[in-house]
């Protein structure tokens, strides 16, 4: 589900809370006069951060991570999921975190044009212009009181994976005239009868380890599969970010590139050593 690419409106906010987890043992605690510490709650060192970020006009939740720390490669870690799932927001909203700052100039920050715009808005509810991912993380929260805390980290990544993937494409919004924000961003799937069964039998249909590996940027590439050997290729012209970016993951899985003209491609040999 999170190769099919949303037609977004092109402003995206972001936010951080904290989950309890019971297992986790993070090194800094977090009891009531700590001022990390939003939720009036007492967590000790048994607690987890999740950093949420979608689109503001269709709710589309498009990533979510689980990390111990709320530091800055955290939230690179995210806009770097972010750009994997989604094309890049013509503005990002947060709350004023020097975190999200500090990210954004080592992930997003761009002399040339298209620039993303980083917007810092300093409030909350009403009071802000980030209301929209602040009231998603109370659906999160309402599901973690229900569940009296989690577990793990690994298993939380995975539950508030499915959380996202039903809220886009199962959960109708009143917000959004009762459609879903896949609906509202563009992705029209095949549902019959039960969704969420109809959901799965999509995703196994539509596994592909490429676009796993690249996330939206599969729709830049040809994947051909040889006897000996995997060709990728590219469909249209790509920037030098773009180019970069997709190079850098392929090398990373075996792949390398070959410079011939119009027949330029990366390689990957098939005969296992």
């Amino acid at each position: 589900m999170d190769s099919l690419v949303p037609q977004v409106g092109g402003v995206y906010q972001v936010d951080e809370m904290m989950l309890h987890v019971r297992k986790e043992d993070n090194k800094t605690k977090m009891n009531l006069t700590n001022p990390e510490n939003h939720t009036n709650r007492k967590f000790d060192n048994h607690y987890s951060w999740l950093w949420n970020l979608m689109d503001s006009s269709t709710r589309f939740w498009i990533c979510s991570r689980i990390s111990q720390k709320r530091d800055t490669n955290a939230g690179v870690a995210l806009f770097k999921e972010m750009k994997k799932r989604a094309p890049l927001p013509s503005a990002l909203i947060h709350d004023g975190l020097p975190t999200y700052d500090d990210a954004f100039n080592k992930e997003l920050y761009n002399l040339k044009n298209p620039r993303v715009q980083n917007v810092r808005s300093v409030g909350s509810g009403h009071q802000g212009i980030n209301s929209k991912v602040e009231r998603l993380n109370e659906t999160v929260r309402d599901r973690e009181t229900v569940m009296h805390g989690l577990d793990m980290a690994k298993p939380t990544q995975d539950l508030v994976d499915a959380m996202r993937i039903h809220y886009n494409f199962i959960r109708p919004h009143q917000a959004l005239k009762n459609r879903t924000p896949a609906e509202k961003a563009g992705i029209v799937l095949p549902f019959n009868g039960n969704k969420v069964e109809s959901l799965m039998r999509l995703a196994a249909v539509n596994k592909n380890e490429y676009a796993t590996m690249l996330g939206i940027r599969i729709n830049k590439v040809k994947v051909t599969e040889h006897d000996t050997y995997t060709e990728i290729k590219p469909i249209q012209w790509l920037s030098k970010k773009e180019w970069r970016e997709i190079n850098e993951i392929l090398v990373k899985n075996g792949f390398e590139w070959k410079s011939c003209n119009i027949d330029s491609c990366w390689i990957k040999s098939n005969i296992v050593p």
